[in-house]
């Protein structure tokens, strides 16, 4: 699955950093330009817990597009919730 946005985009330099806690590519720190630092890093955690990778692609001035992937369970596998089965569907890129 993908989030594409035609916004500012994110510097290279910054790209390994915007999954850490706290981290802004904003250094002005005002909540005007943005927010806490802990989105990305929240998305990481729980994308990770469910065994799947998260990949950003950005260019200044064209935007930034965030890619994820979630590993899909064997067609035998199922989750029960009571009386009904549901079967995962991962490992799907949209664009």
């Amino acid at each position: 699955m993908s989030v594409r946005d035609n916004g500012m985009g994110i510097a290279a330099e910054h790209l390994p950093y915007i999954f850490k806690h706290f981290y802004r590519a904003d250094t002005s720190r005002t909540r005007e330009t943005g927010g806490s630092g802990l989105g990305l890093a929240i998305v990481e955690q729980l994308v990770h817990a469910h065994g799947g990778r998260i990949t950003v692609e950005s260019c200044v001035g064209q935007g930034t597009c965030f890619i994820f992937t979630l590993p899909m369970l064997p067609q035998q596998e199922y989750i029960y919730r009571g009386a009904t089965s549901h079967r995962v569907a991962t490992d799907i890129r949209l664009e």
